[in-house]
């Protein structure tokens, strides 16, 4: 970045849909880089994986994120 586009505001950066294309490369797809989770409603999000791999431990091992507010009436009892 330029001295004088910095003062216009202005950012670079990757190119549009640089993400998506990201995301579609077989690399990443193999190394579960990205995971659909389902919950039991049937409701599905794509997530970003964990870079971290262990050995005897499987990436599909994702589970789906708690609703909001789904853990407030344990919490409240705990205090």
């Amino acid at each position: 970045m330029t001295t004088s586009s910095a003062r216009r505001g202005l950012i670079t950066g990757a190119a549009a849909g640089a993400l998506d294309r990201a995301l579609a490369d077989p690399q990443v797809r193999h190394r579960d880089m990205a995971v659909e989770l389902t919950d039991r409603d049937g409701d599905s999000i794509k997530v970003a994986g964990t870079p971290l791999k262990f050995v005897g431990r499987f990436s599909c091992e994702h589970t789906y994120p708690h609703r909001l507010g789904a853990d407030t009436a344990d919490i409240l009892r705990e205090l």
